[in-house]
């Protein structure tokens, strides 16, 4: 399936640390945009795919491709590098625009109106914590995708129409477990078929060092987010500290 590009006049030189954007600009989704023929991912956020798997777009993917277009619309951003590129090869960046108040993030902005979700990837913290908040806000408010019933917190008892696919849920940590090099939170009596998250015990380790012990989490509910797979039940398993959540 061809994807469908949103051509934006901005426009010209190379980016590496934080640099104007003063060429052509491609978006190909609400993440995601092509700059001086480099496909660039806006890092910690995740747009609904216009690619979708195999039945189609994802909902509300043309509405968050248009959204970024119009921010990024007439070149008045900035680029800012933000960890190392993907797999691909893609650079993962912050876009800025210039507001009275000082830059904001397009990333915020495209979370405030409910055009993708938080997905964690950097290690900026303070970062994280606005984007956190304004998907939160969106979120109460039903912007956007979150009007959606695809979109939806998941409960962990009720996770199963989650499978295949990137989704929030949340419940209350039954037990916590470690066994074959991970760390387990149970949110059942029967592992087999309820809903788990788990951890490689190396990143456990780091995070109980920074201040998330997943072992200590049994009674305490929260929020999980990730590609949700069938392993036994529904299973999430956790790539960033950031994405799990206390409530």
């Amino acid at each position: 399936m061809r994807r469908r590009a949103f051509l934006l006049a901005a426009g010209a030189a190379a980016f590496g640390g934080r640099a104007a954007a003063e060429a052509p600009v491609r978006v190909l989704r609400g993440d995601r945009l092509v700059h001086q023929g480099r496909e660039l991912r806006l890092a910690d956020i995740l747009a609904p795919d216009p690619r979708g798997f195999g039945d189609g777009p994802e909902p509300y993917a043309g509405a968050a491709a248009a959204a970024l277009a119009r921010l990024a619309a007439g070149g008045a951003f900035t680029i800012e590098e933000a960890g190392a590129p993907d797999r691909w090869g893609r650079p993962f960046v912050r876009l800025w625009l210039p507001r009275e108040n000082g830059p904001v993030a397009v990333q915020e902005l495209l979370l405030a109106e409910g055009a993708a979700r938080v997905r964690p990837e950097s290690g900026d913290d303070a970062f994280l914590d606005r984007l956190f908040a304004a998907e939160a806000q969106a979120r109460a408010a039903r912007a956007g995708l979150w009007a959606l019933d695809a979109y939806r917190v998941f409960p962990a008892g009720n996770a199963t129409g989650a499978i295949g696919r990137f989704a929030l849920v949340e419940g209350e940590a039954r037990s916590a477990a470690a066994a074959r090099g991970r760390v387990f939170l149970n949110f059942g009596e029967d592992y087999r078929t309820d809903f788990t998250v788990t951890a490689p015990t190396r990143l456990a380790r780091r995070w109980a060092r920074e201040g998330l012990d997943l072992s200590g989490l049994a009674g305490r509910r929260v929020r999980a987010r990730g590609h949700v797979a069938k392993v036994n039940g529904p299973s999430i398993e956790l790539a960033h500290r950031r994405a799990l959540e206390l409530l």
